[in-house]
């Protein structure tokens, strides 16, 4: 009797515990999504006191990929590829060129013509692996990012950066290249710019 009395005791206790953490999980949860909350609303306003102007943060929510490459990126083999340039490849694996024969491009719309140049392989290694990125670009400095699974590497990591000079000549350019790019894990859901104020991440 006494015994079956102690386990519902024990049963009793433990129920009581599982409820208690549970509570104080969720006040937990709730304050920290709180203090998140207001963290942002406080460096909005703070902005918007100093006339800094701003839209406001999109709520959406991206993907990516968790993924790993060589440290080797394995361009300093294939620059015999390459003419019309002299190239070079740094010790930390970046590629810097000079072209000899400059290319004249539409700086209006430069897409079409950086493309055209990017795809010849006797112009850049791997040229077709990458793909034009207009918010990463300025005026002169025109970038493409490398393509990986199903989104672009978004770190200078892999990147080719084309330089344009004044008189619309395309004359010279770097480039970056992850090699053999593994993805670790499954698409997952990036954090937004509202979940992030002033951190935005893009894979």
């Amino acid at each position: 009797m006494n015994f079956r009395r102690i386990e519902w005791i024990f049963l009793l206790a433990f129920v009581v515990l599982d409820i208690f953490l549970g509570f104080m999980f969720v006040q937990t949860s709730s304050k920290s999504t709180q203090t998140t909350g207001d963290t942002a609303t406080t460096i909005i306003r703070e902005m918007r006191a100093d006339n800094i102007s701003f839209k406001n943060p999109d709520t959406s929510e991206g993907t990516g990929y968790y993924i790993a490459g060589s440290n080797e990126s394995g361009l300093k083999q294939l620059l015999s590829q390459l003419t019309e340039q002299t190239a070079r490849v740094q010790s930390g694996g970046k590629l810097v060129s000079t072209l000899r024969a400059t290319t004249t491009i539409d700086t209006r719309n430069p897409k079409a013509d950086l493309t055209t140049f990017m795809s010849q392989r006797t112009n850049v290694i791997h040229g077709t692996e990458y793909v034009y990125d207009a918010d990463l670009s300025s005026n002169g400095d025109y970038v493409f990012v490398q393509k990986v699974a199903d989104g672009e590497i978004m770190t200078g990591a892999g990147q080719v950066h084309l330089f344009v000079n004044k008189n619309k000549q395309l004359t010279s350019y770097t480039q970056t290249y992850v090699n053999h790019v593994k993805t670790l894990r499954e698409k997952a859901v990036t954090i937004s710019e509202k979940k992030g104020p002033g951190c935005v991440v893009s894979i």
